[in-house]
Order: C-alpha cells, then sequence, then structure tokens
C-alpha cells in the first residue's frame, strides 16, 4: 500500500503528467516519515537538481544533490545523525511491476564513497537484489556510519588503513 500521496486523484479531469525537466532547489527541508516500519528521514537540501516523468507509470527519476545535513533513523537505531550527503542518481521506477532499478548512482557519506546499482521490489515480502560498492574508503569513515551502539567496542581500538567491499 502507498504510505504517501503527492496529489489527490480525481477521475473527473483529464489525464495529468509532470514532466520534469531540471527542478532546482536551494535550502529545501525534506522530512519522511513512515509510522508502520518506525522509519524517520530528515534531511536539509543545499542544492539539488532533480528530473522525470513522476506522474507516468514508468519513469527514470534522476538526482544530483548536496544535503548539508541527512538523518535516518529505523526502529530505535539511528544509522545517520546530521552527515553531510552529496548524491548522483538514477533510478527506473516500474509502478506496474513495483520495482525500482538503481543505476549509476554515487553516494558519498562524510567521506565514504559508495555505488550503488540493483534492483528493489516495493512488495510485502519485496525482494532487493541491490550492490554497494565502495574501493579503497577511509576504515573511520565506514565505522563512523556504524549504529552508536556499536561504536564504544570500535573505540576500544586502533586501527588505520582503507577497505574495499562490495555487498
Amino acid at each position: 500500500k502507498v504510505n504517501y500521496q503527492v496529489w489527490k486523484s480525481d477521475t473527473t479531469a483529464g489525464d495529468v503528467s509532470f514532466q520534469l525537466e531540471e527542478v532546482q532547489v536551494e535550502d529545501m527541508r525534506v522530512v519522511y516519515y513512515e509510522s508502520e516500519g518506525r522509519r524517520d528521514l530528515d534531511a536539509h537540501i543545499g542544492t539539488g537538481v532533480f528530473s522525470g516523468d513522476i506522474k507516468s507509470q514508468q519513469y527514470t527519476l534522476t538526482a544530483d544533490a548536496q544535503l548539508t545535513t541527512a538523518s535516518y533513523k529505523a526502529g530505535e537505531v539511528v544509522y545517520l545523525a546530521n552527515k553531510p550527503v552529496e548524491l548522483q542518481a538514477s533510478m527506473y521506477a516500474d509502478h506496474v511491476t513495483d520495482l525500482f532499478t538503481f543505476s549509476n548512482t554515487h553516494i558519498r557519506l562524510s567521506g565514504l564513497d559508495l555505488s550503488l546499482n540493483g534492483t528493489l521490489e516495493n512488495k510485502e515480502n519485496g525482494k532487493a537484489d541491490l550492490v554497494l560498492e565502495s574501493n579503497g574508503s577511509d576504515l573511520r569513515a565506514v565505522f563512523a556510519f556504524l549504529p552508536g551502539s556499536f561504536h564504544k567496542t570500535i573505540d576500544a581500538y586502533d586501527y588505520s588503513g582503507s577497505v574495499e567491499f562490495r555487498c
């Protein structure tokens, strides 16, 4: 079921379509709360450019944005707390099959460079086939994004170097 709706459906009017060719935003706050999954996202977009035919059943949405701060919490676990994020993303959305495909998506989180590709099924018990990669990331940058409950254990160790991973 859809847990958000940007506009209301109206069966008496003709089809409405929004082709976002280049929507530029500056100094915008985005807050998303999902009560069922207890997930919170709070982001401040410093600058961003978005495009896509978002009212179609199938479309590609692109984003190039610099978030000055972003926070994400799932349940009681904080995964991201007021961190800067740079995002260059391309997502193909298919609302007929409820499948979202990410390609050439690059994310920079406080010095941690990530790439994301793959598919995500937006259904109850939906499947995810996502590849998240990082090449040559600093270990401190990786550990900084572990939930706070892990920090006490990690801080007890001395470490240095870089890491490459694919998951």
